[in-house]
């Protein structure tokens, strides 16, 4: 760079103002700066001719300051003037990289505070002034380049909107700083105040809470005509389809159903939309169950009967009458009271299937051991001449009867055998009872049917005369 007299001129009045005005003690820090911009613009502008006069005129200058004594000649003032051409390089340097780095870091975009300050100032007219806060922003750039010392600065990246972010990173390998974060459209934005860098971390919106799982309830195989009880145990209800079937059931309920007809069903979530399958089962055929009643009472091994019979196929047939229980295609119905009762008839099919059915029956009279109301004690018919109820003939029953005498009540017969039957005789007097009398007679039966009404009977019998 060659020599211009003109160029170190300005510089040297702009230090001398510089200085004079630094004495006062009210410059700041930016008027510093400012001095630093300019001999940087200077310098980089300057083309400096190499001009002997200007060297001449220096080294004049220096040697009125600092007498120097010769030593070979002038060479040690050339030497001098090369030393302090070279320092002012140097220091021109220095102030121009420091002032560099304040440059990018004005740059940065960091919130500056405008103040209004009042009170004394060297302006001699004591005005109110209006000036930038920049202290604290220059501080703090100056503690993060002592800390950043020796890093080089790299270019920011540009985020999503094409302007440059404010990342930097130090010249370490690793390299540290805030991670960039995702916003909630999913752009990449970065939180980096210490304008470092670092890791990329991205985060996305919380996934949608997945629905509630629906249960749909297992249902086996059941028989037609058969109820069964569905739980719902869902928010939603739930829906039974089927053959000439169409039922819901409710969120948090349970319903019984009964299906009519058999074949394919299903269960599953009334809402069409759901992925949630659908149960199936089966509903299977139920046999027919119907039966045939006798209208007329017989008696049969001294019991009162009614005759049952089914002709539906079946594996199985169980009668149900009053608390007797019989199985098989027939059976015999014994009823002891009179008036309505019921019978009941369950068929099994080959299937597994059972079905039931069930039809009334009138009872005309009362049970009462199919005794007669009379005999004849001087008849040579063994059937008619003595008194003992038919049905204890015909019972494998233990017994105990007696006959008494209503007109003053002592006991005129007792038996417990069915051969040995009443002949009309007063065992108290052994003598024959007047005919055409009223007697009582009572029976208690020890080991009575289980469906039996009672195990006593009693009723009247009247001795009659007979012609032969």
């Amino acid at each position: 760079m060659p020599y211009n007299a003109d160029a170190w001129a300005k510089m040297s009045s702009k230090l001398d103002a510089k200085a004079t005005s630094g004495s006062e003690g009210a410059a700041s820090a930016a008027g510093t700066l400012g001095v630093a911009e300019a001999i940087r613009q200077s310098l980089e502008n300057a083309e400096i001719p190499y001009n002997p006069a200007a060297w001449d005129a220096m080294k004049s200058k220096l040697d009125a300051a600092k007498p120097v004594a010769q030593i070979g000649g002038s060479n040690l003032k050339w030497f001098v003037a090369a030393s302090v051409a070279t320092g002012l390089i140097v220091a021109s340097y220095f102030i121009f990289s420091n002032d560099t780095n304040k440059s990018q870091l004005d740059e940065s975009p960091v919130a500056q505070t405008e103040t209004t300050t009042s009170g004394a100032s060297s302006d001699v007219n004591n005005k109110n002034t209006t000036t930038t806060d920049r202290e604290n922003t220059i501080d703090t750039h100056a503690d993060n380049a002592a800390s950043a010392e020796g890093n080089e600065t790299e270019p920011s990246a540009a985020n999503s909107n094409g302007e440059p972010s404010n990342t930097s990173a130090s010249g370490n390998e690793n390299g540290n700083g805030s991670p960039a974060v995702a916003n909630s459209e999913g752009q990449q934005s970065t939180n980096n105040p210490n304008g470092n860098s670092g890791q990329e971390i991205r985060t996305t919106n919380p996934t949608t809470v997945p629905p509630a799982v629906l249960m749909v309830p297992a249902i086996s195989d059941i028989c037609q005509g058969v109820p069964f009880t569905v739980e719902n145990v869902n928010d939603v209800p739930l829906l039974v389809l089927g053959p000439d079937l169409y039922f819901i059931v409710p969120a948090k309920e349970s319903r019984k159903i009964r299906a009519k007809k058999s074949g394919i069903h299903s269960i599953g979530i009334l809402e069409t939309q759901s992925t949630t399958p659908r149960n199936e089962f089966m509903v299977k055929d139920s046999p027919m169950a119907d039966f045939l009643i006798d209208p007329s009472t017989k008696f049969e091994d001294g019991l009162p009967t009614t005759k049952v019979e089914s002709t539906v196929p079946g594996t199985n047939f169980e009668w149900v009458f009053n608390n007797q229980r019989s199985n098989g295609q027939e059976a015999d119905a014994h009823f002891y009271t009179k008036g309505n009762h019921d019978i009941t008839l369950s068929v099994t099919g080959s299937n597994g299937c059972k079905t039931s059915v069930t039809k009334p029956i009138f009872v005309e009279d009362n049970y009462n051991l199919m005794a007669m109301n009379s005999f004849r004690p001087n008849s040579t018919d063994p059937t008619t001449n003595t008194f003992i109820p038919y049905a204890l003939k015909e019972r494998d029953v233990r017994f105990t009867m007696i006959i008494i005498d209503p007109r003053d009540g002592h006991v005129i017969f007792e038996t417990s055998d069915a051969s040995n039957a009443w002949n009309g005789t007063d065992a108290k007097t052994g003598r024959a009872v007047p005919f055409e009398t009223s007697y009582i007679w009572k029976v208690t039966i020890e080991n009575a049917e289980i469906n039996e009404a009672r195990n006593e009977y009693t009723g009247h019998v009247i001795p009659v005369h007979s012609s032969n």
